[in-house]
């Protein structure tokens, strides 16, 4: 599943781009990175060990709530759910190097 781009980005032609370039940023995938094996864990608390802002991580994580990569708990904690296992562990797998490298192409190519 994917996301076309728009048309005026110096693009010729509408081009799929993968979900997780759109939605995985290099400070959302810090992110998942520090929620890794944690458990649940308040908003705070994951800005705290990415070392960011709480307004700024907020809305990463929600971002990555909308996505299906995280859910909220009832203790109003944010983890990965039973139902986003496998995409994460998918999704981790992927090197972020990788990522890094597929999102500086996509720059380029909007700079062009």
């Amino acid at each position: 599943m994917g996301s076309l781009l728009p048309a005026g980005l110096g693009l010729d032609t509408p081009v799929e781009v993968p979900l997780a370039l759109v939605v995985l940023t290099a400070k959302r995938w810090d992110v998942l990175k520090a929620m890794t094996g944690q458990g649940p864990l308040t908003i705070r608390e994951v800005a705290r060990r990415v070392g960011r802002d709480v307004k700024a991580v907020h809305g990463d994580v929600h971002a990555l709530i909308d996505a299906g990569l995280l859910e909220r708990t009832e203790a109003k904690r944010v983890a990965f759910g039973q139902r986003t296992v496998s995409r994460r562990s998918r999704i981790l797998r992927t090197s972020s190097t990788q990522l890094s490298a597929d999102l500086s192409s996509l720059q380029c190519v909007h700079s062009n």
